[in-house]
């Protein structure tokens, strides 16, 4: 008998395989989630557009169209919810009310993301889509960078947005590489990116892309995988080895890279100074915190440095500590460290029953998960549209699989049980 799941992503000859409310998410989700400083303040409305897309894969009455609500699987949801409450019980003492209310209604706009999800036929052609044209903006970086002899994000306008966009491609070719083939294709796509990464001179991203190919070359069952690793070294060594003879943003990531054994302050680019006085606002606000987003006009209120009010503390869990302290803290982290168990147990799942099609979505939410959770430590996802976009987008596509799997014949294939 052949397997409901196995039907459900991959499809069968007799139906299409994507019709055009599929096809619309899928350039939705391209376009919001590679949309940079491009377009950027386009994304709330791109982020509006898709939802009107997933309520109507509900209601559509063509199957291959057809996505689902989640009315299972709701811990994240539910935790989001609660973060969302606690915010509006923040606004009521914070210092600048206003802007905790402006994250209060986007993250109430991203709860609907857990619960309207596409197929995961759909969810595998996002994956793919956005992974080949990360390629095009990493394409991009390296013949506008050559062009114009200055960082550049090509497509998507600044080069930090660049170098975050190839980070996100250069994972995605690696979880290909590792997970779905090996083929050469992939392993250009991956040096492609990696240069697009260096080239943008960010050291977070080339780190995030290096513990991305070790945990994604240990996880792959595939065979082979050592014989993969020495090929694709070989090939970014080589490439990455010749851009720097000829390009200036290459040799400055290789020298910030270096600044990393100096001391803190150098190291770090200032950021260990923002990370102090995060610690020492939480100190003083250990319970509550002093409200979310509050950080830069609180930062500026009780200290005389210029740029102090300027830049959020580049460290979301620091920041959170500081903006709403344990409470607020631990429902965060709950919520990030609950998806990532729960997808990691479905993909171990997909793993004994073999089933390459859901093990593929999975890894690869795992793969956008860890981009997002290891960012945090240096970045500010959690106040961006993209990132967040991107990694509640990831959790929604592993909620996809289990949902599929749970419409069809969930005890063969692992899921039984689980509640997560």
């Amino acid at each position: 008998m052949l397997d409901p799941l196995r039907n459900r992503i991959s499809g069968d000859s007799a139906a299409p395989k994507h019709g055009p409310a599929s096809l619309l998410f899928v350039g939705l989700f391209v376009a919001t989630a590679y949309s940079g400083s491009l377009y950027g303040r386009a994304a709330p409305y791109l982020i509006l557009a898709e939802i009107a897309i997933l309520v109507w894969m509900n209601l559509t009455p063509i199957a291959a169209e057809r996505g689902y609500v989640n009315s299972r699987y709701r811990l994240q949801w539910i935790l989001l919810l609660v973060f969302c409450g606690f915010l509006a019980w923040q606004a009521t003492y914070t210092m600048v009310p206003e802007v905790t209310l402006i994250y209060l209604r986007r993250f109430l706009v991203f709860s609907v993301l857990l619960v309207f999800l596409p197929n995961p036929r759909t969810c595998r052609l996002a994956i793919k889509a956005g992974k080949y044209y990360g390629f095009l903006v990493s394409a991009s970086i390296l013949i506008s960078t050559w062009a114009s002899g200055i960082k550049s994000g090509g497509f998507v306008g600044d080069y930090q947005y660049g170098g975050m966009m190839a980070s996100v491609a250069c994972v995605l070719f690696l979880v290909d590489f590792y997970h779905d083939g090996g083929r050469l294709v992939d392993a250009l796509g991956a040096v492609l990116s990696l240069i697009g990464v260096f080239i943008s001179g960010k050291r977070m991203f080339a780190f995030i892309v290096v513990i991305s190919a070790v945990w994604l070359l240990f996880s792959s069952v595939e065979r082979g995988k050592l014989a993969r690793l020495f090929r694709l070294s070989t090939m970014g060594v080589l490439g990455v080895g010749s851009l720097y003879a000829t390009f200036e943003p290459v040799r400055e990531l290789i020298g910030r890279i270096v600044l990393l054994f100096l001391p803190a302050q150098v190291a770090t680019s200032g950021r260990s100074i923002l990370w102090s006085l995060a610690l020492d606002i939480f100190e003083s606000n250990r319970l509550t915190g002093i409200g979310f987003a509050n950080f830069v006009p609180y930062s500026d209120a009780i200290s005389g440095a210029p740029w102090f009010g300027l830049y959020h503390v580049h460290n979301i869990y620091l920041q959170l500590l500081a903006e709403t302290g344990v409470m607020g803290f631990g429902i965060m982290l709950g919520f990030l460290g609950s998806a990532l168990v729960s997808t990691w147990r479905s993909y171990r799942a997909a793993l004994r029953w073999r089933d390459n099609d859901a093990r593929y979505i999975l890894v690869s939410s795992i793969a956008l998960q860890v981009w997002f959770i290891v960012y945090g430590f240096s970045g500010n996802g959690l106040y961006g549209w993209q990132e967040m976009y991107l990694y509640l987008s990831a959790v929604a596509m592993a909620l996809s699989v289990r949902m599929s799997s749970n419409c069809g014949e969930a005890s063969r294939l692992g899921f039984r049980g689980e509640s997560t």
